[in-house]
């Protein structure tokens, strides 16, 4: 496996993922063929690996200046709060196959050993994150949480709602711990190969 520290959204960083698939979008992966979240995706991957311009509308809003912000004051927060140490921009890439995942952040031991892959979800009303705090992940969280345990080799994860108003300076955290299932885990690393098998395919049809 290849570990690269990225900053999201750079150029580098746009480059060194030309034609993988990244787990965090496991709902455009698992979105049924011949839907548009699922059609964009793979012409995304597949116009990137042949290295055309590309530009992957589903990211816009996850890698504007101002959300970086916020997830990144969440995770300091989560660091402060449990006394622990957190990374930031890695990306996990895959040696046999272009499949990788790319969390907000990762909770490391002490000897470097990843612990817990971090999602942040970033809350803009006080009762929107209570009510997440409720409900707990959706079922897209969890398919993106087990595919980032089976691609960064951790043995849990954390889902993060977060709510910050810095004008009455407030901040509201709240972790739901995501424990393994193995099996699931598999199908979804499964499912992220074969569409980027998928990917390389159409391309050497079209081209024959």
């Amino acid at each position: 496996m290849k570990i690269l520290a990225l900053q999201p959204g750079t150029e580098q960083y746009e480059e060194a993922l030309r034609g993988y698939v990244l787990c965090e979008r496991i709902k455009s992966v698992l979105a049924k063929p011949g839907t548009k979240e699922h059609d964009v995706y793979l012409s995304y991957v597949r116009d990137s690996w042949r290295g055309e311009p590309v530009h992957d509308h589903g990211d816009e809003y996850r890698y504007s200046d101002a959300r970086w912000e916020l997830i990144g004051n969440a995770l300091r927060h989560y660091r402060d709060r449990d006394e622990t140490t957190v990374k930031a921009g890695r990306v996990y890439l895959l040696d046999d196959f272009p499949v990788g995942s790319a969390p907000h952040g990762v909770e490391v031991d002490a000897e470097g050993n990843v612990m817990f892959t971090i999602q942040v979800h970033i809350r803009e009303r006080l009762e929107t994150f209570e009510q997440h705090v409720d409900s707990g992940p959706d079922n897209n969280q969890l398919s993106v949480s087990l595919a980032q345990m089976a691609i960064v080799g951790c043995g849990a994860a954390l889902q993060i709602d977060y709510y910050e108003d810095a004008d009455r300076g407030i901040r509201e955290l709240y972790d739901h711990l995501v424990m393994p299932d193995r099996i699931r885990s598999s199908q979804l690393l499964g499912e992220l190969q074969m569409f980027a098998a998928k990917s390389r395919f159409r391309w050497s049809e079209a081209a024959a």
